[in-house]
């Protein structure tokens, strides 16, 4: 066979194919392949209507890490930590530049509020943020987030492409 002939016969199988792949997306509803915006499927929590972009802490290090160091958070974004179970975790804030709120979920909902954290930290005194209850996931926003945007305990909670 030759190089020509080979060329034809592997896009007549590969044409037909992609064809049916995209055919068959399509037929799975929006945001299977990618979000109905068709914007990069970023990882983002919704609270009632508010949509917050985060950045995803699952491994021990990036969940000791957290937001020390950063200089700021921009105003849309939190950081999303993510436990394999519920338990009491504890938060303090080393090394932080800015107030935070810490929002306690427990699966699909807003368990607990801690509102305007101050980044002071005292390593012979620290002070540790606990949830009221066992949680598997924890949200960092701003300082005065969670007013601004009304967020309640209580409220729904949605993850969107999270991993």
């Amino acid at each position: 066979m030759t190089r020509s002939a080979l060329k034809i016969s592997l896009a007549a199988i590969i044409f037909p194919a992609v064809i049916l792949f995209i055919l068959y997306g399509a037929s799975l509803g929006p945001g299977v392949f990618a979000p109905p915006d068709n914007s990069p499927a970023l990882p983002f929590v919704q609270i009632g209507e508010t949509k917050i972009l985060v950045e995803v802490a699952t491994s021990s290090a990036a969940i000791q890490k957290g937001l020390s160091g950063k200089e700021s958070l921009a105003e849309d974004q939190g950081m999303l930590f993510i436990f394999s179970q519920p338990d009491f975790y504890r938060f303090w804030m080393p090394d932080m530049h800015f107030s935070i709120d810490i929002i306690w979920i427990d699966e699909e909902k807003v368990v607990g509020i801690e509102k305007r954290i101050l980044p002071e930290f005292n390593p012979e005194n620290p002070r540790f943020y606990t949830p009221p209850k066992p949680v598997r996931f924890v949200l960092e926003v701003n300082g005065g987030f969670t007013e601004k945007r009304n967020i309640r305990v209580g409220d729904k909670v949605v993850f969107r492409y999270i991993q």
